[in-house]
């Protein structure tokens, strides 16, 4: 009896667990539009040039290359590699260019930059970015570092200006999957089976179509067309 008992309990657990999980199960993404860079004086965080011999500096520009990750808000570590949301983004070299004009598809990643979540979104994050310059035959040298805080998430680009000694300028917003709605992508919203609803493109609540009431519109009304 008391074996029985016991795996009641544990299954009752893991149904608990089931549900809590589905309700807070999510498929969306943040995406970052990469725009424009700027490096005015083509130097490195030192003030030196990034390419050159003796203080004389080369005409032509860095080469800059850029990584980029998604943190959480108030970590002091700077650094673009243990970030708490996804992956650091490692974008190739640019050679002697201290303007950037960034392509649909620039380099080793196609633009915009997605990182993927299969949680809820979050209500806020950083857009964290390190810039270096590439040399062949010695260490790179560190550019920059730029930081942006993103409090709202829309559904719309919104442009931001990441400033410092560099400028960054880019194009965050939002993107639920298929199926899934709301300010965090948490609202799953599956096509029917028998036309009984639709979904509101952006909060994914049901609408129930003519005949059909309820909840979750699997009530019939007898007002079928």
């Amino acid at each position: 009896m008391a074996t029985m008992t016991g795996k009641l309990i544990l299954l009752s657990l893991a149904l608990l667990y089931f549900v809590l999980v589905c309700n807070v199960s999510a498929d969306g993404m943040i995406k970052v539009r990469l725009l424009h860079f700027l490096n005015p004086q083509g130097k490195g965080h030192n003030g030196h040039c990034c390419d050159g011999k003796f203080g004389i500096c080369e005409r032509n520009g860095c080469d800059h290359y850029f990584k980029m990750c998604l943190d959480a808000p108030g970590r002091r570590d700077k650094s673009t590699a243990n970030c708490a949301y996804g992956k650091q983004i490692k974008i190739d070299p640019t050679i002697d260019q201290d303007q950037i004009t960034f392509t649909q598809r620039y380099k080793n990643v196609q633009n915009p930059i997605a990182f993927e979540f299969n949680e809820p979104l979050p209500f806020e994050t950083v857009l964290k970015v390190s810039i270096y310059d590439y040399d062949r035959w010695t260490k790179d040298d560190f550019v920059d570092r730029l930081e942006q805080p993103i409090t709202q998430l829309t559904d719309y680009p919104m442009d931001y200006a990441l400033q410092s000694r560099t400028t960054l300028r880019v194009q965050i917003f939002k993107e639920c999957k298929p199926n899934y709605y709301g300010p965090r992508c948490t609202t799953a919203c599956f096509p029917p089976t028998r036309g009984e609803y639709t979904c509101d493109q952006f909060t994914g609540r049901k609408i129930c179509s003519l005949g059909w009431t309820g909840p979750s519109c699997d009530e019939v009304t007898g007002r079928h067309v």
